[in-house]
């Protein structure tokens, strides 16, 4: 597979500026080993398109599932209302792990006019420069997201997790 993210080319131009500085992407990054299956059979996709994976392409993929998922759960008789419905149904939609999971029951509500909707946890994936190159960070292996609970008083307690292992 290739792995030449359009981001990695940046990195590695401005390595030496970049050193140590921490990367929080909004979905599970590359980086992390063992990768989770969603990420393997998006790299086989977008290998096979001849393209290379991007944080846009990723989005796409993400995008692109979550619109699948619409579809299926609206049946064989659908409209846009019925896939508005079914997405706006879902409690934890994490496209197999891709990404935090996304209660949209919820999810359009703004969290600082309506606090009682906010997870009980706030989860990140991180990843750090380190030789002008993008390296995993802070999680454990095959566990990349560290999630605090909001109502902790201290961050000594973290846990370590894998969304495409939560159901």
């Amino acid at each position: 597979f290739r792995r030449v993210l359009f981001r990695s080319e940046f990195v590695s131009k401005n390595g030496a500026r970049l050193e140590g500085s921490i990367v929080s992407p909004q979905f599970t990054a590359f980086e992390h080993e063992p990768q989770i299956p969603e990420i393997q059979k998006f790299f086989t996709w977008i290998d096979k398109q001849g393209a290379a994976p991007t944080e846009l392409s990723a989005t796409g993929w993400q995008l692109a599932d979550e619109f699948y998922t619409g579809l299926v759960g609206a049946g064989p008789e659908f409209s846009q209302a019925k896939v508005v419905n079914a997405l706006n149904a879902l409690t934890a939609y994490s496209d197999n792990g891709f990404l935090a999971p996304i209660n949209w029951t919820t999810g359009h509500t703004d969290p600082t006019n309506d606090p009682a909707i906010r997870s009980k946890d706030d989860c990140a994936n991180y990843v750090k420069i380190e030789g002008g190159t993008f390296v995993s960070a802070f999680g454990e292996p095959g566990k990349p997201w560290v999630c605090f609970d909001r109502d902790a008083t201290t961050v000594d307690s973290p846990r370590y997790v894998n969304f495409a292992d939560t159901p």
